[in-house]
């Protein structure tokens, strides 16, 4: 590799706030700080491009950790610069965050207090259905099968509703009358069963 190839490789780039979709003037106030840095990491390209092209022996080992550790000084300057400039504007999103979450939920209780106005009446009808599919459910109770589930009660006619009750009380009372004839029958079989062993 060569060393032209090496120093392109890692060549600096500055950001460019255009790029950015801030006010100039911030994105200059926050470039500047970064300016420094830039300048750092410029004096030492000279010296990064020389341990590259060095072949790979002791002296070459240590010339490369002492220059790691002044890139790691320099990213770590980076790092605290982002930290200060980014604690500045976290602290002016969350001062907007505050506005919006204080007229959120203003506003929330206010559209729920209007949706309940607006939907009175469709509420009230969706109370008398339920409190209706309730009451019939308890009525309906005994003639149901176990773990059945009663279709929706509320939403019936009085006129369906009644001829529903009807047919789930003769279907109860035939499954009720034929338990008993089995059983009587179950009786019988084993009277004659008994008498046939005497």
């Amino acid at each position: 590799m060569e060393t032209k190839q090496i120093a392109k490789e890692y060549e600096l780039v500055q950001v460019n706030s255009k790029e950015f979709k801030i006010e100039k003037s911030v994105a200059d106030k926050i470039g500047k700080k970064f300016i420094p840095i830039f300048n750092d990491m410029t004096e030492l390209e000279n010296e990064l491009v020389e341990v590259i092209s060095l072949p790979m022996e002791k002296e070459t080992f240590v010339k490369a950790k002492a220059l790691r550790n002044k890139y790691v000084k320099v990213r770590t300057k980076t790092a605290g610069i982002h930290k200060d400039e980014k604690a500045q504007y976290r602290e002016v999103g969350l001062y907007i965050d505050a506005w919006k979450n204080a007229h959120g939920k203003v506003t929330k209780l206010i559209e729920t207090k209007l949706s309940d106005i607006e939907k009175y009446e469709e509420n009230l009808k969706a109370e008398a259905i339920a409190t209706l599919h309730k009451n019939r459910s308890l009525i309906l109770g005994k003639f149901l099968e176990d773990g059945a589930t009663p279709p929706p009660l509320g939403e019936m006619t009085d006129e369906i509703w009644n001829g529903f009750l009807n047919g789930m009380e003769l279907a109860y009372n035939k499954r009720e009358e034929k338990i008993k004839v089995d059983a009587e029958r179950e009786k019988q079989e084993l009277i004659i069963k008994t008498e046939n062993l005497d």
